[in-house]
């Protein structure tokens, strides 16, 4: 068994990386690749660390990044990839993860405000830049069952469809722009190439009615 996409304490996971290596090790995963989102930092700290203690199988260097195609948010992956070079390039590129979630929920506040969305007024006080925008936002709104006359069922019921219908969808009135930290997919892919790596892309049907025309657009 492989899997070779992944997250730790780095950036979304909720793991650190001795943990996620001994649950892959408990798992029998021969393959793996540790993808935090915008760093490879786990890979920095696991030089220090006798892996064989923790897990036995192959480990392939890798990185999620954040970026857009179409102006839609989107993720690529990384594999095979110098990962102290990926680094270097990240710092350059990418705004720290608490930043972004902060200047998100700003955002997003504003579009409910404005489109006649129920929230708190003081809810933001109650934000810590370390939750996604989404997730908060997510847990906001559905406090409110007259929202449900604006917020479609299935994102109603999921976060991350929420998040990928609606926030991440130029076409909608609560689409939270990002052009000013989140690179497009032309700078994104020469990070992963500058680093000697491939690219892939994750999930490609998370993106809904989006997905084909993304596919089409990278390819």
């Amino acid at each position: 068994m492989i899997d070779l996409h992944m997250h730790t304490q780095y950036s979304d996971g909720t793991e650190n990386c001795k943990t996620v290596l001994k649950k892959c090790e408990e798992k029998k995963l021969e393959y793996i690749s540790i993808t935090d989102h915008n760093t490879a930092m786990a890979y920095e700290e696991l030089e220090n660390t006798n892996i064989k203690e923790y897990y036995n199988g192959k480990i392939i260097p890798g990185v999620e990044l954040n970026t857009k195609i179409l102006n839609i948010p989107i993720e690529i992956l990384g594999y095979g990839i110098d990962y102290k070079k990926m680094n270097a390039l990240c710092k350059n590129v990418y705004i720290d993860a608490d930043e972004r979630n902060l200047i998100e929920a700003k955002r997003l506040y504003e579009k409910c405000k404005k489109n006649g969305i129920k929230i708190d007024e003081n809810c933001l006080d109650n934000y810590k830049p370390e939750m996604f925008a989404s997730t908060f936002f997510h847990k906001e709104i559905t406090k409110y069952e007259e929202n449900k006359k604006i917020i479609s069922d299935d994102a109603w019921e999921d976060r991350i469809v929420f998040y990928r219908k609606y926030m991440s969808d130029p076409k909608t009135p609560l689409y939270v722009e990002m052009d000013d930290f989140v690179p497009d997919f032309d700078t994104a892919s020469s990070l992963v190439r500058e680093a000697g790596g491939l690219i892939f892309i994750p999930h490609i049907f998370e993106y809904k009615d989006n997905s084909e025309a993304i596919l089409k657009n990278i390819l």
